[in-house]
């Protein structure tokens, strides 16, 4: 009989079920009382606290109730099976991928008679022989070649380690790890989480997503329920700040920018794309200009744009599928892709633009907008007509060409996708594949299972990526989706052997080379040494594209819901997605465990939020900053679980990328302090890459996306000297141009009067209140030791001697006499013959070191 008592469920003894008269209720009393005793001693109780010892009080009382904990065991077995045969049984039964691969647990399915007492016995083998947490452990993610199998506050996992701690002796009830399975929840470790305002959240949520800091009128509806926090974040999701965050964040995972950054640019050859050499040839012959000025004038500006377009091109689709609220799952299905005015001449596209497309070698903003297009620019067969050479390397066919229409996959047939992820006679694909499981599924390959070090294991030449289970195990996953990118070149061009296939020459003509022969035969598209082109057991069918096939059953894998959601986390988070845990030696390893557990089970909900929406990642964005890992401001005095909660970085503040400090300036003060080109881009046109090539990018924990790859989210030292610098050059550039505009129009200090010495009183408090309000978030009393404090700061620079006055920090003096030129066409400005008194002189450096101090501050900083 089963008995609930105080939220304890309690088995009665085998031989008592269905008899509960008194002399077995006071046996079963007698035993618990014992219970505790043995729980109260140093020897029994494993770990501390009321959670503790009640999960070492459940075992005990399981154990007892069944005779011994081999039979509770096999019990419990009965409950957990038809979960191993649903989760477990895919990969790990007999011959199966993971026991070919060298896993011990083998298993049968219900199919056969003896499949109870055969898969209870093997995983008994395994507990006695490693233990059941290691067990746990795999389905956790540890490790484990199929990842994170169960979500841990999952009903299914509770079944499952219920059955996995019975294993073994009574001993394992005081080994048990703490926390009991079949009453913690995630709310459990929530309650000790304090949470932000609506208001606080909205403008967190506006900083991250639409790269600006909402209106006071905003945050005061949201802050007095006028406008709901949902409708709020709903209007974020759109305009010139989202598109940032899309290309950026979509930037952080594919690091496509590297382009610009010191690895090789990314074009089209003119010898697979005529139409390139083709423009070339008709601007020069047009030109008027020796072939000397012609490269120097105009040369670099086309190049620059195809450049440009070319390595854009995989994030602006992933932004263009998003904007425009279409299925996420077209990031890997897609029949287009993204065009400029130039790469759409090239790719011949199909997109049409207002304005005609010049090619004059100017780089404008007109050339880095973008349009859907499908590529139809490569030649599908080598034309017999010579072609005309222009310049060395480039050429043209006079004559025309036939091209075909080729298939699209998203991203993964995006030309800078496979250059980044580039091919080699022996890497076969591999990286390309290795990233499509990184970024759209969440599986990290190579960590999947460990690496061996057995020198016998690791000497076989007998193609040990087809044929040695220590190299199968990852390879009989990876190699049938390198294989669907058969079709693809080192270049990313379209099969570049003679138009047929993309196999390299030391494959196909090994001799040439001085290499031993091979399996090649005519005709073939791809290695008769690897596995046959698919994914997850299925081989791609004959007569379709295999790359867009590919892309057509990742979609539908269960898994692309959640690397959707860890692919977008720290784009949103501003954290990376937690790793697990691999040393249960290390004495954090429990606490980091649970942290892990506890972000896959957020990951999973939010997962089923981005099914539940049609797989669009506008819900999901929605739900992101609604998440209790977005709005924790703190942690509570009575979190339970302070340690497991700080390993999971919450209660902090969000430091801010760069590009959202940049961008909250803008929005705040009217400008970029990083924004202009230094002389790659003609006509001191405002450079998109300028900033993530300037210095304090890195400095700031930036990334440029090939010698740096992973941000830094924890702030340092060296951050805080570009901090300075800029919050230094925006206080001189702001406080220069709000000295010269007439006091009623000024951004900030329209009730302040720069002619007269500062004093106390109520406008210069309620100012200096705004300040903290719009700057930092956070609303002050006028009358508080902050405001207080900003005062005095004020009174004191106001005092400093004449001759010290100046900017730390050179303001540009391009982007100033931008900023004046509006004031002046605007008619705001004071006249310039006026006469600047002391005063006015000595309030506008005070003014510039209170501005300083705020921008420079912990709060301005991070959200």
């Amino acid at each position: 009989m089963n008995r609930p008592t105080n939220g304890i469920r309690l088995w009665a003894p085998k031989d008592f079920r269905g008899r509960c008269d008194r002399p077995h209720r006071i046996l079963l009393a007698a035993f618990f009382a014992a219970a505790i005793v043995i729980l109260q001693s140093s020897a029994a109780e494993a770990y501390s606290g009321l959670a503790g010892r009640a999960q070492n009080l459940l075992c005990l009382i399981r154990e007892a109730s069944s005779g011994n904990s081999n039979q509770l065991a096999q019990e419990l077995y009965v409950r957990a099976d038809p979960v191993v045969q649903d989760y477990c049984l895919g990969c790990h039964s007999e011959n199966g991928i993971a026991p070919t691969a060298g896993a011990m647990l083998v298993l049968r399915s219900t199919t056969d008679t003896t499949y109870l007492d055969f898969n209870y016995t093997n995983f008994l083998q395994l507990a006695e022989d490693r233990s059941p947490q290691h067990i746990l452990s795999k389905v956790q993610g540890v490790a484990h070649g199929g990842g994170a199998v169960l979500d841990t506050f999952s009903a299914e996992f509770k079944v499952l380690s219920d059955f996995l701690l019975a294993l073994g002796s009574s001993e394992r009830c005081a080994t048990a790890p703490k926390g009991n399975p079949e009453q913690l929840t995630a709310d459990a470790y929530w309650a000790g989480v304090e949470t932000m305002a609506p208001a606080e959240v909205f403008r967190k949520a506006s900083v991250v997503l639409a790269r600006r800091v909402p209106t006071a009128a905003e945050v005061a509806n949201v802050r007095d329920g006028t406008l709901t926090l949902n409708d709020a974040i709903a209007g974020l999701l759109d305009g010139d700040g989202f598109h940032r965050f899309l290309v950026t964040g979509a930037n952080d995972q594919l690091h496509t920018d590297a382009f610009f950054n010191g690895l090789f640019p990314v074009g089209y050859d003119s010898g697979f794309y005529p139409r390139k050499g083709e423009i070339l040839g008709r601007a020069f012959q047009n030109s008027e200009l020796s072939l000397e000025d012609f490269k120097r004038e105009f040369f670099s500006g086309y190049q620059r744009q195809m450049y440009f377009g070319t390595a854009k091109e995989p994030i602006e689709l992933i932004a263009y599928i998003v904007e425009n609220d279409l299925p996420y799952t077209a990031v890997v299905t897609a029949d287009f892709t993204m065009v400029t005015p130039i790469t759409n001449d090239i790719l011949q596209a199909g997109a049409e633009w207002d304005q005609d497309v010049k090619y004059d070698g100017r780089y404008t903003k007109f050339h880095q907008t973008f349009k859907p297009g499908v590529d139809r620019g490569q030649m599908s067969a080598q034309p017999s007509e010579p072609y005309v050479e222009v310049f060395p390397g480039t050429a043209y066919y006079p004559g025309g060409f036939e091209s075909w229409e080729r298939s699209h996959a998203g991203v993964l047939s995006t030309m800078a996708y496979l250059r980044r992820y580039p091919t080699t006679p022996t890497n076969r694909n591999r990286a390309r594949a290795r990233w499509a499981y990184q970024f759209f599924l969440g599986v990290d390959i190579e960590a999947s299972a460990a690496r061996t070090i057995d020198p016998a294991a690791i000497a076989d030449r007998d193609n040990p990526t087809l044929n040695n289970p220590a190299c199968t195990v990852c390879h009989k996953a990876l190699d049938p989706v390198a294989g669907a990118f058969q079709n693809y070149g080192p270049n990313g061009e379209y099969r570049i052997n003679e138009f047929t296939d993309s196999l390299p020459g030391e494959y196909k003509y090994p001799w040439i080379f001085g290499l031993p022969p091979t399996d090649y035969q005519a005709g073939d598209t791809w290695f008769r040494d690897m596995r046959k082109p698919g994914f997850d057991g299925q081989e791609a069918p004959e007569g379709l594209d295999s790359l867009q096939w590919l892309g057509e059953v990742i979609a539908q894998d269960p898994r692309f819901p959640l690397g959707t959601v860890e692919f977008w986390w720290p784009a949103v988070m501003g954290a990376e997605v937690l790793s697990v845990p691999e040393d249960p030696s290390l004495p954090n390893y429990e606490r980091e465990l649970q942290a892990f557990n506890l972000q896959r089970y957020e990951i999973a909900r939010l997962a089923a939020i981005f099914v539940e929406g049609s797989k669009r990642l506008k819900p999901l964005l929605h739900a992101m900053v609604t998440s209790p890992w977005f709005v924790a401001r703190g942690l509570l005095e009575s979190a339970e679980f302070p340690d497991v909660l700080a390993a999971a970085g919450l209660g902090s503040r969000r430091l801010l990328t760069p590009e959202e400090l940049n961008d909250k300036t803008a929005s705040l003060f009217g400008f970029r302090l990083w924004e202009y080109d230094e002389g790659l881009a003609t006509g001191n046109a405002p450079d998109p890459f300028n900033f993530i090539k300037n210095r304090g990018n890195i400095a700031l924990g930036g990334i440029d996306s090939f010698l740096v790859t992973q941000r830094s989210r924890n702030f340092s030292a060296l951050q805080y000297a570009v901090i300075d610098q800029h919050a230094s050059g925006v206080a001189c550039t702001f406080m220069a141009l709000e000295a010269e505009t007439k006091q009623e129009y000024r951004q900030v200090l329209d009730k302040i009067d720069l002619t007269v010495p500062p004093s106390d009183n109520a406008d210069l408090r309620s100012t200096i209140a705004s300040l903290y309000d719009r700057l930092h978030g956070r609303v002050v009393d006028p009358s508080s030791e902050q405001v207080a404090l900003v005062l005095d700061l004020l009174v004191e620079a106001y005092a400093v001697p004449d001759d010290q006055y100046g900017c730390f920090q050179r303001r540009d003096p391009r982007q100033f006499a931008e900023l004046k030129e509006a004031a002046e066409q605007a008619g705001v400005l004071l006249p310039a013959n006026r006469y600047i008194s002391p005063e006015e002189r000595a309030n506008a450096y005070a003014w510039q070191l209170v501005f300083d101090f705020m921008i420079s501050h912990y709060d301005y900083i991070t959200e």
